[in-house]
């Protein structure tokens, strides 16, 4: 598991830079499942795999005949991510998009953090989601 706390200013600068320019916080499927997809033409996947090493989440489009690719966090990465957006999103219309969207989907992710190993995770997540009301 990746440790956020453990990123340089510049790798969260990056991070934070290509999910505000190209990400987009939504869900889908049947039972409305949260994510976080960054697309990029298929000859950048190099910045992709950089979001990858920095906070987790998985590459897909690659060796396939699609003209883009794209960078995804599951709910559970993304329930234990939501402390870091919501420090260091940057002042724009994506943490917009981020707090309403985290606002939506808090149940998903409190069911997604909720076992006994993970206490302290699911305290963070649900004061950090109480602090965006």
């Amino acid at each position: 598991m990746v440790d956020v706390n453990e990123l340089t200013p510049f790798e969260i600068g990056f991070c934070m830079g290509l999910i505000a320019g190209e990400g987009s916080f939504t869900s889908g499927g049947e039972y409305d499942v949260p994510k976080l997809i960054v697309g990029v033409g298929h000859n950048d996947p190099k910045m992709l795999y950089y979001l990858q090493r920095c906070l987790g989440g998985k590459v897909y489009g690659i060796g396939t005949d699609q003209h883009h690719i794209q960078w995804r966090l599951n709910t559970r990465e993304l329930a234990r991510l939501i402390p870091f957006f919501h420090k260091h999103l940057p002042d724009c219309h994506k943490r917009e998009q981020f707090l309403a969207w985290a606002e939506k989907h808090k149940n998903q992710f409190w069911n997604a953090t909720h076992s006994t190993r993970e206490d302290s995770l699911r305290r963070i997540v649900r004061e950090n989601l109480d602090q965006m009301r």
